[in-house]
């Protein structure tokens, strides 16, 4: 399976230049996220095929769009919210585990989010891991319509949304004496110290 998730990376790196770097980044910190909750193997391993593939659902996403530098329209940015559902269509029949997980990687803990609006503890729990591991790498990392923050900053930020778009126990991972090891952990993960200033 990770083959095929090489070559679907390979097609969005096609349409943004910028997803296998973050494809990876995120899987990094979503497993560092899942040792620090003590997942089993199982759920580790299907963690990992489903933070790598979080985004495949882009390669049905006209690079026009993705690659856009200014503001989305709203109809734009309704056919990137499509990016889930899209994924999920395309592994629900050989990977439905991974395929729910990416399917609901951009629900929000209070019911905010989409594409169905779970709320709390209805949202799967590597859908939740995925949602923190994404935001972090998204904050960290620079784009050409923003620059990076520090990885503290980051921290603050999901911090401050934990109960309304993320698990508040998840979250925790981040704080309650855990924020150093973790921070060392995902600097040794990312090989990138500069994002971390």
């Amino acid at each position: 399976m990770l083959r095929t998730a090489r070559l679907f990376i390979t097609i969005c790196c096609l349409k943004d230049p910028h997803h296998k770097r973050h494809a990876e980044r995120v899987q990094a910190v979503a497993l560092e996220i899942a040792k620090v909750l003590e997942l089993s193997e199982k759920d580790q391993h299907l963690l990992e095929h489903a933070a790598l593939l979080h985004d495949i659902g882009k390669a049905f996403v006209s690079e026009k769009i993705l690659g856009k530098e200014g503001e989305l329209t709203e109809q734009e940015w309704s056919l990137i919210k499509l990016h889930p559902s899209l994924a999920y269509e395309f592994l629900k029949h050989f990977a439905p585990e991974v395929a729910e997980a990416i399917l609901h990687h951009h629900e929000n803990w209070d019911g905010s989010g989409y594409p169905d609006g779970l709320k709390g503890e209805e949202i799967p729990l590597l859908a939740r891991i995925i949602r923190i591991a994404d935001s972090i790498d998204a904050g960290c990392s620079k784009r050409t319509y923003k620059e990076a923050k520090p990885f503290a900053v980051v921290c603050e930020e999901i911090q401050h949304g934990a109960g309304s778009f993320y698990d508040p126990e998840i979250v925790s991972v981040l704080g309650n004496g855990k924020k150093k090891s973790f921070q060392n952990s995902i600097l040794h993960s990312f090989s990138r110290p500069f994002l971390f200033r």
